[in-house]
């Protein structure tokens, strides 16, 4: 059987399978067929999503589409821009080669209880195209990130994370989750979401090198700016460190005091894992936030995509 542990973010899709670590940027465009040029390169990465037409999905969307469909909604899941994410993700995963799947993948907190069992289905569908015989797990996000943590390579649990209590903050591009585990069981009272997440700060990012470039930027740029520290202006590199800065510095605050209301100052944790994709761009901001005993994951834009994978790998122990 193969794993595939699949963590469709809003910013950036992430998979984790026997095939390695893959990572594409979360853009959806329709393909336009006039566009195929003879003598030029063709757009990379269509994926055709049954009954649906051909999508550009990643990096090749990100340069070749008119407009991208994307939502912020839960609704996105039920729609052909997130099921060609998703048949994507397999494709970079060799889906095709096994002849039994194990799928794990996840949702925010706040949308798990209510929709895993409708995300279960359409996973298994778009899964069925790949494979004829399909298991899929459905988990709350930030469960991938302690289970990156505490699953050995094959899926054994770490006698470490017994008795433990472990807070982990979740840092997403449209949402930062908080999440606690205590005894492996999700307490339900220190589990909550902040909107906005790392695209917050990366809007303002872009009202203000607009400003003061009058440079017009998509999301998807200001993130690469903001990781640069510079912006292209006209063939030559402008330093934006200043800017990138006072947004982030922002959004780090509203997260210190998010889990200040949550766990106080975070002495009855055993550990606080930093995880997600923004985990990386905000760990200078967010320095002195949490107590000694917190724990900035060194892959964490993968880690809940890996923590899904070593949960299908203990399914199959």
């Amino acid at each position: 059987m193969k794993v595939i542990g699949v963590d469709v973010g809003y910013g950036h899709t992430k998979v984790v399978s026997a095939a390695g670590q893959h990572v594409f940027p979360s853009l959806v465009g329709k393909f336009e067929e006039r566009y195929n040029t003879p003598g030029l390169k063709t757009a990379l990465d269509i994926v055709t999503v049954l009954g649906e037409g051909k999508y550009l999905v990643g990096e090749s969307a990100g340069v070749h589409a008119q407009r991208f469909l994307t939502s912020r909604s839960i609704d996105w899941i039920k729609s052909a821009a997130w099921k060609a994410l998703f048949h994507r993700a397999l494709d970079v995963a060799k889906a095709k080669e096994a002849d039994d799947l194990m799928i794990v993948t996840g949702l925010p907190p706040a949308y798990f209880q209510m929709h895993r069992v409708e995300l279960s289905a359409i996973v298994k569908a778009a899964a069925e195209y790949h494979c004829d015989r399909c298991t899929v797990h459905v988990l709350p996000q930030p469960l991938g990130s302690f289970f990156s943590i505490f699953l050995d390579a094959s899926g054994k649990l770490s006698a470490k994370a017994k008795d433990k209590r472990v807070g982990i903050v979740d840092v997403g591009f449209y949402t930062v989750d908080f999440f606690t585990i205590y005894d492996l069981q999700p307490v339900v009272s220190e589990i909550d979401s902040l909107e906005g997440g790392v695209s917050s700060a990366l809007e303002l990012l872009s009202r203000d090198v607009f400003s003061k470039f009058t440079l017009k930027m998509t999301l998807a740029a200001a993130d690469k700016a903001a990781r640069a520290g510079t912006v292209k202006i006209a063939g030559a590199d402008k330093d934006i460190g200043a800017l990138v800065t006072a947004r982030l510095d922002e959004l780090s605050e509203q997260i210190r005091a998010r889990t200040s209301d949550l766990w106080g100052g975070g002495q009855n944790l055993d550990a606080i894992l930093v995880t997600g994709g923004g985990a990386a761009l905000l760990k200078s901001h967010l320095n002195g936030s949490f107590p000694k005993n917190s724990v900035y994951l060194s892959k964490s834009q993968f880690a809940n995509a890996e923590g899904y994978y070593k949960f299908g790998l203990r399914g199959h122990r």
